[in-house]
């Protein structure tokens, strides 16, 4: 008596087969990327998270993605910055909570672009702690990490 693996037709076997292995190789191709980048979109992070802290407002913009300095002007910017982030003070901690990559999806206006990172901290500042600071980068064509969002709560 023989068994069947699959309950179907040896051509749909093979391509559901194939199909799979395609996926397997997607994911591990995508997870080895992931993992390559993020050396990348972290210090990106970082270093504009550091220009805040520094109270560089106009660097921090000036830096961001093509996405962030088209949706808020220069002087929203520094009134922001120095009405949300200034009263915080010096940051005592600072510490990586979460990191998804992601890819655009249809609907999303600024994120339909191609890769994505959305990195959550928890910090402590000298006048708040427990501030979760939210920081999204876009990996634009060069495969040079911008930030396209940020805020605190």
């Amino acid at each position: 008596m023989r068994y069947k693996i699959f309950p179907f037709k040896r051509g749909v076997s093979l391509s559901l087969f194939v199909i799979i292995l395609f996926l397997i190789f997607v994911w591990e191709n995508r997870t080895v990327r992931a993992d390559k980048d993020d050396g990348e979109a972290g210090k990106a992070a970082q270093n504009w998270l550091m220009m805040g802290d520094k109270g560089r407002y106009s660097d921090s913009r000036e830096t961001a993605a093509d996405v962030f300095k088209s949706g808020v002007s220069e002087k929203q910017w520094q009134k922001t910055m120095k009405t949300m982030r200034k009263p915080l003070g010096k940051v005592v901690t600072r510490k990586l909570r979460s990191k998804q990559y992601k890819t655009g999806l249809p609907g999303l206006s600024c994120m339909d672009c191609g890769e994505y990172v959305i990195m959550e901290y928890d910090s402590d500042f000298e006048n708040k702690i427990s501030v979760r600071e939210t920081i999204t980068l876009l990996r634009d064509g060069n495969g040079k990490w911008s930030v396209a969002d940020y805020y605190i709560r």
